[in-house]
């Protein structure tokens, strides 16, 4: 039976192969030992100063531009550099949890800069640190109203039919409908008074 090595829990565990008895397996080359595996990662991170970002060096994924994180296999798995930074230092991601970066560069393999975390605080992190989407009414790019034209709506809409209903203001503006609604219940230019 040959045996392979995988990682477990940021450990190495010995297992055999389930395709050994058969005499197939998925690659033909010895498994390496856990300490190169563990020196080729690091060997591949530019490490800096104990408090400074220390950045993936090879493959990388082009999540946004300029957003890239690093990615690398390990025992045939995919794995997000940062997310086998911390497994190598501090041993599983705990269960449910994203691990975050502090200092907001994803390349950054640094374990002080990663915590774990939930999508919720990754997402709050993000809008907190004015990362999310944040631009209002004319300042995106594909605005069709701007804040006089939210102001008269308000001021015109008459709830039932007529010539300043809903429907006739969106005819005279070229949109939906629903879109009026919004801007008249606030769900849409909320931030014009």
């Amino acid at each position: 039976m040959k045996k392979s090595t995988t990682i477990q829990n940021g450990r190495v565990n010995q297992a055999t192969s389930p395709n050994a008895e058969n005499g197939t397996t998925k690659s033909k080359r010895k498994p390496r030992p856990w300490e190169k595996v563990v020196d080729d990662f690091w060997a591949r991170v530019a490490k800096g100063g104990p408090d400074e970002c220390w950045e993936w060096q090879a493959c990388r994924s082009m999540y946004k531009p300029g957003r890239d994180y690093g990615v690398t296999w390990m025992d045939g798995k995919k794995w997000s550099t940062h997310r086998l930074a911390w497994t190598l230092t501090y041993g599983p991601i705990p269960e449910g949890k994203l691990i975050l970066h502090s200092c907001d560069n994803p390349p950054c393999c640094n374990p002080r800069h990663l915590r774990p975390g939930s999508q919720v605080d990754n997402v709050g992190e993000c809008l907190n640190k004015g990362r999310g989407n944040r631009e209002k009414g004319t300042d995106r790019y594909n605005a069709k109203f701007t804040e006089k034209d939210i102001l008269s709506i308000r001021a015109r809409y008459k709830f039932r039919g007529g010539i300043n209903s809903g429907v006739s203001i969106a005819k005279e503006f070229g949109v939906q409908r629903t879109t009026i609604d919004a801007i008249i219940n606030r769900r849409s230019w909320d931030h014009v008074k």
